[in-house]
């Protein structure tokens, strides 16, 4: 009982110093940010422009989605949200209300991902909270932010079996920004009650279908580019940022394939030579393991699923947070290395970027060669048990 009050004073303490000092940012106009290059604008910028589009759906409607050049056109996400904030006279005037809110959500999110037990892990948890990705989440008040926080709690519903809440959830993070449909998948494989994988079926097919109907009346292009983004594409982008021609679309996908194929077999040659970490489907008792997977499902959909703003980096920076929890002591170390180069390479570093992309491009594919390789393990492994 004294154990269980501690920490949750530790996690308390931990959330108000984190939100301080996010606050003083804020209020120092995110000088980090500004060194950079890279800062968003100050006054939550995210925030405002969702709210202002919520305040144009109550007047021009669908036209949001149009390609007019104004600032109540070229909207990207569902239109779930702009509904609720236009039925409840959401507007602008509650931008610092929500940014600051926002800033709450990261500083708890980031503390139940990884409490601070030891001195090291207040260096891990400093250099993942003043990144450059974090900081342009946090400076942007992305609506990423609160998806982040509800993925956290969907990990926790499922770890105590209760999927009709995480299934709930998860809706709304898919109707708020598509990018989160793939856990539905994640879900519905650890579901064993044939009613919660009717449920999450159900819920899956209805939510893409309001994505989809979204997606199809969208006629802005979604933001493509080498500048502080990362995703499959990003050779092709940067071909076209360094060369003097400009390639299409065909090529840019063309090269960035042949450059990870290349990846993924060079990867796969040199994996050999190291002890892969296990990874055990099944365990869905502790949130923190499942909510790794969510956290993986959801990089690894954003890497392939199209150009990223790099502040979407907080779901591999939580990833491997959460794997530096769950691996042994020698993999952790290996794994803070990839954290500290994702995060801080792959922004504009002073022409390194290239190379931190480089390291994202390699950890998806030892992610998809380890998953590949356990699925085969445990598959032959049934069918020799079958024989025998």
């Amino acid at each position: 009982m004294i154990k269980k009050m501690l920490t949750k004073r530790n996690l308390v303490l931990q959330s108000s110093l984190t939100f301080f000092s996010l606050s003083i940012l804020q209020l120092t106009t995110w000088i980090p940010l500004r060194f950079w290059g890279a800062w968003g604008g100050g006054n939550f910028l995210d925030t405002f422009q969702i709210l202002r589009y919520g305040k144009c759906y109550g007047y021009v409607g669908l036209s949001v989605y149009e390609n007019l050049g104004t600032n109540c056109s070229n909207y990207l996400y569902g239109r779930t949200l702009l509904q609720l904030l236009s039925n409840l006279k959401i507007d602008v005037s509650l931008t610092q209300i929500f940014g600051y809110t926002f800033l709450l959500l990261l500083a708890v999110g980031l503390t139940m991902v990884f409490p601070i037990r030891n001195p090291k892990d207040f260096l891990i948890f400093a250099m993942v909270l003043f990144s450059p990705p974090v900081m342009l989440l946090a400076d942007r008040g992305n609506f990423d932010i609160l998806i982040f926080f509800i993925l956290i709690y969907v990990a926790k519903f499922v770890s105590r079996g209760n999927f009709f809440i995480a299934y709930i959830l998860l809706s709304v993070t898919v109707l708020l920004k598509y990018y989160t449909a793939p856990v539905f998948l994640l879900l519905i494989f650890y579901s064993k009650l044939s009613r919660d994988r009717v449920m999450g079926i159900v819920l899956m097919f209805t939510c893409s279908g309001f994505a989809l109907r979204d997606i199809a009346i969208t006629e802005a292009q979604y933001p493509h580019g080498s500048d502080a983004q990362f995703g499959f594409t990003i050779w092709g982008e940067y071909l076209n940022k360094y060369s003097s021609t400009q390639v299409n679309e065909i090529w840019i996908y063309s090269i960035s394939t042949t450059i990870f194929v290349s990846v993924l077999i060079l990867t796969f040659i040199l994996s050999q030579k190291f002890t892969k970490p296990e990874l055990n489907f099944l365990d869905k008792t502790d949130w923190k393991k499942f909510a790794f997977w969510i956290f993986l499902v959801i990089s690894i959909s954003c890497y392939f699923g199209g150009m990223n703003f790099d502040y979407r980096l907080i779901y591999f920076a939580s990833t491997l947070l959460l794997a530096i929890r769950i691996f042994s002591s020698s993999y952790s170390q290996k794994v803070l290395y990839t954290l500290a180069l994702v995060l801080w390479l792959s922004f504009p570093s002073g022409g390194l970027q290239p190379f931190g992309d480089l390291v994202i491009e390699i950890l998806v594919s030892y992610t998809l060669i380890s998953l590949g390789t356990e699925v085969i393990k445990k598959k032959y492994s049934k069918a020799k048990n079958k024989l025998l």
